[in-house]
């Protein structure tokens, strides 16, 4: 069975909790397994070591936790990972700065609530995108009201994410 990992920061950006339970339950829906961790707990670099030990798992991030970690050559930490990661950025933020490096191709990004003319300017900006997705109709705002039901945006996530694991030869 595969395996993920998916990271946030709650101390940061209140609705990360709500997102990362709704992508918990839609990776369990297409019958993958995840673990949630939040930065702040600080246990979350453990969990990537302890899972790096299997052949197959996967890392999800919410706008780009973990990307201020480097290693000693200044270069990011994530792009030493052997696995395939899935980033959601929810808007513009300070830790885009970091999408200017060199970047693993195995990253996918799914960036929300951009407008789709914005696209063009992202790879300008940021060279090393190699999977790029922008969902437009997304926002972090869709997913603060943990309340209600979110059929729409969870069919076009639960299509992002049979996209990014289909290309990740786990499907």
């Amino acid at each position: 069975m595969h395996h993920g990992i998916i990271v946030y920061d709650s101390e940061k950006y209140s609705y990360h909790k709500d997102f990362a339970l709704l992508l918990q339950s839609l990776f369990h829906q297409l019958g993958f397994q995840t673990l949630l961790k939040d930065k702040k707990e600080r246990s979350f670099l453990d969990a990537i070591h302890s899972m790096e030990e299997q052949d197959t798992f996967f890392l999800v991030t919410c706008d780009l936790t973990g990307f201020e970690m480097g290693t000693e050559t200044g270069s990011l930490y994530y792009n030493l990972l052997h696995c395939k990661m899935l980033h959601f950025l929810f808007g513009r933020h300070e830790n885009q700065k970091h999408l200017t490096n060199k970047l693993s191709m195995a990253m996918f990004f799914c960036w929300l609530g951009i407008p789709l003319e914005e696209e063009a300017a992202i790879l300008k900006d940021y060279p090393y995108m190699e999977h790029l997705h922008i969902l437009p109709s997304l926002s972090w705002q869709n997913f603060t009201m943990a309340e209600e039901k979110f059929t729409k945006e969870q069919s076009l996530l639960k299509e992002e994410l049979y996209f990014f694991l289909k290309e990740s030869l786990f499907l």
